[in-house]
C-alpha cells in the first residue's frame, strides 16, 4: 500500500466491525458461521487499527450506543480467538460488559460476561488469564465455578476460580450433578473445602453431600478430614440425613468411613428413628445401632420396629434375630461372669466363695481397701471384676434392652412369627431368670445402689417382675422384689 493510497483509506469504525464479526456470520435463522483462520486474521488486523487509533475504543458498545457487546464479547461469542488474545494483551477489561455500572438490558448480561463466554468455549487458558483481574462477584445469577466443572474445565482454571471462591459455591457444588464431571467437581470440592474448613456452619458440606446422595463427595471430605458426626439440628447427623432420605449407598459409604450410628439429634433422633427401610435398618444394626436408645419423646426405635411387623407392613425379621442373638450374648457373658468362682489359690476353695459373696455385698470403694489392707491378691481383684462388681453400667444396659423385649413379646403379647424368634426370646426369657435369680445379684444390686444407674436399675427390674409375673415365674419375681429393696435401700 503506498503513501497516497494510505491517506484516503477508511479507518475501521465500530459499525463495520460488527458488521463484519457478527451480522454477516449469523444467518436468518440465527445460525452463526464462525470465521476461518484466514478471515480471523484479517478482523484482528481491522480491531488492531480500531484499538491503536483510540484506546478508548476498548470501552465501545460496537453493536451501537446503547448496544450489549463490546469487542471482547464479541471476539468471545463469534469464537475468534486470536483477537481476543490480543484483546487482553492490549488491556480489554475481562469485567467491562453489558452490565458494566449498573447498566440494565432486557437480555440477560451474564451471557456475555467474557470470562463465562471462554468457559462456554473451552478456552480454559484464556479464562484463566481473565481471572487475574476478574471480579467474579459480577456473576450473580451463576457461579463461574459451576460451569467451569460442567464443561469439563483443567486444574488451572478450577484452582484461579477456587481462589477467588465462597463457601456459597461449596454448597452449588455438591447440591448440584456434575456425575459426568467429577474429577474437576471433586477438586473443586476439596480446594473449597479446606479453604473454608475452619469456618463450617451446622449444615455441614458432609451434610449437604449426604442430602444428595453424592457418596463420590462424602468420600471426598472423608479423606480431607471433614468431621464425620456433626450435629445440624433436629436433622442431626449427615449418617442421619441420608438414612432419613433413603440413601442406602450413602448410608454404607458413611458407616464405612467410621460414622457413628448412636450419635443423637437435639431432639434425640439417632438414625433408627428415622427410618423404616428393613434394609437400612438390619445394615445399622449390624454395624452396631442400639435400637434401644429412646429420642426426647421416649420412642424407641425397636417399639416402632414391633408395631410395623405387627401391622404387617415390615419384615424386620433379620433385624430381629440379630438383635435378640445380640442380647443373648451379653446375658450369657454375664451370666458367665457370676458363675466363676476361681480365686486366688491363697484361699481355700470354700472360703474364695464366702469371700466372693462378701466383698460383691459391699462397694467399689470398700471392696479396694478390704484388697489393699487385707490379702492384696490382684488375681482376686479380676475374678470380682469378672464377677460384675466394675461393670455395672453394661449389666443394667443389657438387662435394660432384655426387659423391652421381653415386656413387647411376653408381657404385652405381640408376639412374633417366626419360630426362629420365638427360640430367641424364650431363650432370653430364661438367661434374665437366672441372672437375677443368681444370689450374686444382690452384690450386684448393692453395688448399683449409689450409681447415677440406680434409678435405671429399679425400672428395668420392674419390667422384668411383670414378665416374671407373666411367665408365673414366682421364685424370680420374689428375687427381684429383694433387689429392688436393696437399692431403694
Amino acid at each position: 500500500m503506498n503513501f497516497i493510497t494510505s491517506l484516503f483509506k477508511r479507518a475501521p469504525t465500530a459499525e463495520s466491525l460488527w458488521n463484519e464479526m457478527a451480522v454477516s456470520r449469523t444467518t436468518k435463522e440465527g445460525k452463526i458461521n464462525f470465521p476461518t483462520s484466514e478471515e480471523e486474521q484479517k478482523i484482528l488486523e481491522k480491531v488492531e487499527e480500531f484499538v491503536q487509533a483510540d484506546p478508548m475504543n476498548f470501552h465501545k458498545f460496537i453493536d451501537g450506543q446503547n448496544g450489549t457487546h463490546t469487542l471482547l464479547t464479541t471476539s468471545l461469542k463469534y469464537q475468534m480467538k486470536s483477537v481476543t488474545e490480543f484483546l487482553l494483551s492490549a488491556g480489554a477489561n475481562p469485567n467491562f460488559f453489558s452490565n458494566f455500572k449498573g447498566v440494565q438490558y432486557t437480555s440477560d448480561p451474564e451471557q456475555l460476561m467474557p470470562v463465562r463466554l471462554a468457559i462456554k468455549n473451552h478456552w480454559f487458558d484464556v479464562a484463566k488469564t481473565m481471572m487475574k483481574t476478574a471480579d467474579t462477584s459480577l456473576s450473580t445469577r451463576t457461579s463461574l465455578l459451576t460451569l467451569a466443572i460442567q464443561e469439563g474445565a483443567d486444574a488451572g482454571l478450577i484452582q484461579a476460580l477456587v481462589d477467588k471462591g465462597t463457601p456459597e459455591e461449596l454448597s452449588l457444588i455438591i447440591t448440584q450433578d456434575h456425575a459426568t464431571n467429577f474429577i474437576s467437581q471433586a477438586k473443586a470440592a476439596k480446594l473449597l473445602f479446606n479453604k473454608f474448613k475452619n469456618n463450617l456452619g451446622t449444615e455441614t458440606p458432609l451434610h449437604q453431600a449426604a442430602k444428595k446422595a453424592s457418596f463420590g463427595m462424602v468420600q471426598v471430605f472423608q479423606q480431607n478430614g471433614h468431621p464425620l458426626n456433626p450435629v445440624n439440628g433436629n436433622e442431626g447427623t449427615p449418617l442421619q440425613v441420608a438414612t432419613a432420605s433413603g440413601h442406602q449407598d450413602t448410608v454404607v459409604t458413611l458407616i464405612g468411613a467410621g460414622a457413628n450410628p448412636n450419635v443423637p439429634a437435639t431432639n434425640g433422633n439417632t438414625p433408627l428413628h428415622v427410618t423404616k427401610d428393613p434394609e437400612i435398618i438390619q445394615y445399622l444394626i449390624e454395624s452396631g445401632a442400639n435400637p434401644f436408645i429412646p429420642n426426647a419423646e421416649g420412642n424407641i426405635p425397636f417399639l416402632q420396629m414391633v408395631e410395623d411387623a405387627g401391622k404387617g407392613t415390615h419384615n424386620y425379621d433379620s433385624s430381629f434375630e440379630a438383635i435378640f442373638t445380640s442380647i443373648n450374648k451379653e446375658l450369657m457373658d454375664i451370666q458367665t461372669q457370676m458363675q466363676k468362682a476361681s480365686f486366688s489359690s491363697q484361699l481355700p476353695q470354700n472360703d474364695r466363695v464366702a469371700h466372693a459373696k462378701q466383698i460383691l455385698s459391699k462397694t467399689t470403694s470398700e471392696f479396694m481397701a478390704d484388697v489393699v489392707s487385707a490379702s492384696n491378691d490382684p488375681a482376686f481383684q479380676e475374678t470380682w471384676k469378672e464377677m460384675g462388681g466394675s461393670k455395672y453400667g453394661n449389666i443394667v444396659e443389657t438387662l435394660g434392652k432384655a426387659a423391652v423385649v421381653l415386656n413387647a413379646f411376653i408381657t404385652q403379647g405381640k408376639g412374633v412369627k417366626s419360630p426362629q424368634l420365638q427360640s430367641l426370646v424364650s431363650q432370653m426369657d430364661s438367661l434374665m431368670a437366672n441372672i437375677v435369680s443368681n444370689d450374686k445379684f444382690d452384690g450386684i444390686a448393692r453395688e448399683v445402689k449409689k450409681t447415677p444407674q440406680a434409678k435405671t436399675m429399679q425400672a428395668t427390674l420392674s419390667v422384668l417382675s411383670g414378665v416374671a409375673k407373666a411367665e408365673g415365674m414366682n421364685r424370680v419375681e420374689t428375687r427381684i422384689a429383694a433387689h429392688q429393696k436393696i437399692i431403694a435401700g
